[in-house]
Order: C-alpha cells, then structure tokens, then sequence
C-alpha cells in the first residue's frame, strides 16, 4: 500500500546538486526518500549514492542516539544516515513500511542560521508549499505541503530566536506522508 501510494508523486530520482549544506542535505534525503522510493528500491546503501546525497556528505550508520530517534510507531524497519560534524550534525532516520522519515540536529555552534536558511531553501525548491508558523514556549514550528501530493507534510522546528541553547537538539524535521486522507 505504502508503495504505490507515493509511487504516484514522483516517477524520476532527483539528483541533488553537490555540496548542499548539511541540513538541506538531512532534508532532501528525508524528501527523497518518501516521495521517490525509487531512490532506495535497488538497495537501501544504495541511497546516498542514487540521490547524488553522498556528494554533500550522506552517510549510512548502523543507529543514531535515543534521543533522534523518531516517534514510537515510525520505529520499525528503520535506516540511518548521518551529514555534518560535531559543530553541526544531523541524523536521519527513515522507515521502509512506515511513511516517516525524521530528523534531528544539534551542534556547538547555535543552528537557529541553518533553519533559517533552511525556510529560504524550501521557498526556492518550488517543491513545498509554506503552510504556516506556530510559537511554543521558545520554538517554532513550520508547516509545509509537498506541492505534487499534500498528503506529504514537513514539519520543521527551531529556535524562536538565535543564541539559544546548545545542549540539546536544535532543529527537528519530520515528513510524513498521511495515508489516512
């Protein structure tokens, strides 16, 4: 069912451009992977390499921190990658029977630039349709429709403000595909 739900957004791979930075990266490689599962079918390692991901620093790993894993019941048959490094890294975590794929970033360095160059990127990619911002406390949360399919959203969360804390997760994404609607 899952298949042939999200076969219908994209028939071709998008190759992304070499050496996007490392949270365009994390989300391009959650966007790939859900609406093009073309880009996984050959193989799961081969992922990074069909989405041309590899080239801004996509790697596979065996798991990521408890602390960036996804929702309990996006948990099952789960993949990991990683992009960054310690100043600045994300994990990435996908599901092959489940429609999530979620990220998580943290770092030394305060990531509230990245998300914002992030909202910048997904503007320019004409892909996804800004759908809104919500406060809470000291996060906010955009909202975005993948413009072939609404039933694709991504969730992007982040500081309100920069110079906020770095000792926990910065910025969390998550995409999901809603197979209810």
């Amino acid at each position: 069912m899952l298949g042939s739900a999200i076969l219908l957004v994209a028939a071709d791979v998008f190759v992304a451009p070499a050496g996007l930075p490392p949270l365009e990266t994390a989300v391009q490689a959650c966007t790939s992977w859900i609406a093009e599962p073309a880009s996984w079918a050959d193989g799961i390692g081969e992922f990074p390499a069909n989405t041309g991901l590899d080239q801004s620093g996509l790697g596979e790993i065996e798991s990521v921190p408890d602390f960036a894993l996804p929702m309990p019941e996006a948990r099952r048959n789960m993949h990991h990658w990683q992009v960054g490094q310690a100043t600045e890294i994300y994990f990435i975590t996908a599901s092959d029977v489940t429609p999530v794929c979620h990220v998580v970033g943290g770092g030394s360095d305060d990531l509230f630039p990245s998300g914002e160059r992030l909202l910048q990127f997904l503007g320019a990619t004409n892909i996804w349709e800004n759908q809104g911002e919500t406060a809470r406390e000291d996060i906010s949360t955009h909202r975005f429709a993948f413009v072939a399919d609404p039933k694709m959203e991504l969730f992007v969360s982040y500081a309100l403000e920069a110079g906020s804390r770095t000792d926990r997760p910065q910025i969390v994404s998550t995409i999901i595909y809603n197979l209810d609607n």
